[in-house]
């Protein structure tokens, strides 16, 4: 094989590994549903000054919160499912019927003992939201107001 030969080959095997990397990285990933847990910090920042031990407090009662949501969104049909709404969590947050009361009261609890009043959380009323049952999980349904 010549110099030249063995150049283009040392450039064809380079570029063929630059052409599987990039398609490796491009693989369509395995996608993991988004986790109302998984926002525990942003939520987080909406507690009001405590001391320490309140702030723990609140904190735990948050995680629990967000937690209770992950794990009462399993549905069969749109009917199971429902909207519920509180400060600071929004007013459409996507649970099973059968858990809205208590989610809804744990909600009120966290508001009036932990959530900061000052921080606002936006609403858009030019939205209408529907709960749904989308791939076995309760989910919202957002369109434009007619």
């Amino acid at each position: 094989m010549g110099n030249g030969a063995m150049k283009l080959a040392a450039a064809c095997g380079a570029l063929l590994a630059v052409a599987v990397a990039v398609a490796y990285a491009q693989a369509p990933a395995t996608e993991r549903p988004q986790k109302w847990v998984d926002s525990f910090s942003a939520y987080k920042s909406y507690i009001r000054p405590l001391g320490p031990a309140a702030a723990r407090s609140c904190e735990g009662q948050l995680h629990r919160i967000l937690k209770a949501i992950d794990d009462n969104q399993a549905c069969s049909v749109d009917s199971d499912c429902t909207l519920v709404g509180e400060k600071p969590f929004g007013q459409t947050v996507p649970v099973r019927v059968a858990t809205e009361k208590a989610l809804l009261s744990d909600m009120k609890q966290f508001r009036e003992s932990c959530n900061d009043e000052s921080r606002q959380v936006g609403y858009n009323s030019d939205l209408v939201h529907a709960p749904a049952c989308v791939k076995n999980r309760c989910m919202v349904k957002t369109s434009s107001k007619r």
